[in-house]
């Protein structure tokens, strides 16, 4: 108490503006206090993470799992490509000298010998567009951790467990060779690239796009109407002659529907839009061109016509979800533009 009183009193006795120099700088200690402590608490999260990996790792060497019952010639009995199902949980602990990482998956969640994973990193990517996985490497089971199996150890096969890290996700490869009992649907003669829905499966959507044609899992492909995009999928499920994938979170602009067209690649049609608004006080030429719908960027060069004939061409320099801002370019002024002219995109040279 006293020193605070010295201190106010010090502080009376001050410049106003040193006085407003203290107070930030206190400001600036109390943001940077409450960083740290939001730090130490993640850091204590992981922390105990891996004391519990590490008490797994003890329990499983003190009593380790029974082996495999050998087949009826006595040999043991093969063992399965991957599940039938999606499996896929996170990196719980990561030995890099050692090269191994456990996951959260066990016994119970139906790892088996002889299973491979995918361990996938998810990133997103510049201008505020759907998050990506990034394939880190790859990790074969070698044998359940703990006494009652709940994590798995897996010895990495492909890439630098150093580079892997927890929440990593870990992806089973599926046994494609092997199909469902049941179908969605039949599948049906399809062209090279261009494919379509024809059905659903639970929360996904069935595509007659399979491993034969190039699918492999995780893959992202896109979903149109008329030539509209509608959203992108993640292929969860791939088998020889389908693919099962559900909807990317915060890509669906319309409903999906049976006899969409999908593509493993972004359509970049050259009609791309209108013009909404042309107005310099404004702040520019309004288009309904944006990053979601056509996968236009700041920088687009875009061509204006009416009625089939060049008026203009226009730049972006804000580019929104469904919309964007454009100015004239060259010798093109606001007055020659006018709403409904159309925009096509000009290809850069």
């Amino acid at each position: 108490m006293i020193a605070w009183c010295a201190l106010l009193g010090l502080l009376l006795g001050q410049d106003p503006q040193e006085v407003e120099k203290l107070r930030k700088e206190v400001e600036e200690l109390r943001e940077r206090v409450a960083q740290l402590q939001d730090q130490l608490a993640e850091d204590a999260a992981l922390i105990l993470r891996l004391r519990q990996a590490l008490k797994t790792l003890d329990a499983s060497a003190a009593n380790p799992g029974p082996a495999a019952a050998p087949g009826p010639g006595g040999e043991n009995p093969p063992a399965p490509r991957g599940p039938q199902q999606v499996l896929r949980g996170r990196i719980e602990y990561v030995d890099a000298k050692l090269g191994f990482i456990l996951v959260g998956l066990g016994e119970a969640e139906g790892v088996r010998e002889g299973y491979r994973f995918e361990i996938l990193r998810e990133e997103h990517t510049p201008g505020g567009g759907p998050p990506r996985l990034r394939k880190i490497g790859v990790a074969e089971f070698e044998k359940f951790m703990g006494n009652e199996r709940r994590m798995s150890k897996l010895k990495v096969v492909e890439g630098n467990a150093a580079e892997m890290r927890a929440e990593d996700e870990a992806v089973a490869y599926r046994d494609v060779e092997t199909p469902l009992p049941s179908p969605p649907k039949a599948p049906e003669p399809v062209k090279p690239g261009v494919y379509k829905i024809t059905g659903k499966a639970g929360s996904g959507f069935v595509v007659n796009y399979g491993s034969r044609e190039g699918a492999h899992q995780s893959q992202v492909v896109m979903v149109y109407r008329d030539g509209k995009l509608k959203a992108k999928l993640r292929l969860d499920t791939v088998e020889r002659t389908f693919s099962v994938g559900n909807a990317i979170e915060g890509t669906q602009i319309l409903p999906v529907e049976e006899d969409d067209q999908v593509y493993t690649a972004e359509m970049r049609k050259t009609a791309i839009g209108k013009v909404r608004v042309s107005d310099e006080k404004r702040g520019g030429i309004f288009v309904d061109v944006g990053m979601n719908n056509f996968g236009a960027k700041a920088g687009d060069r875009l061509e204006v016509r009416r009625q089939g004939q060049k008026i203009g061409t226009i730049r972006l320099y804000m580019v929104d979800k469904f919309h964007s801002w454009g100015r004239p370019e060259g010798e093109t002024q606001y007055k020659d533009i006018l709403p409904d002219d159309t925009v096509e995109v000009v290809p850069e040279k």
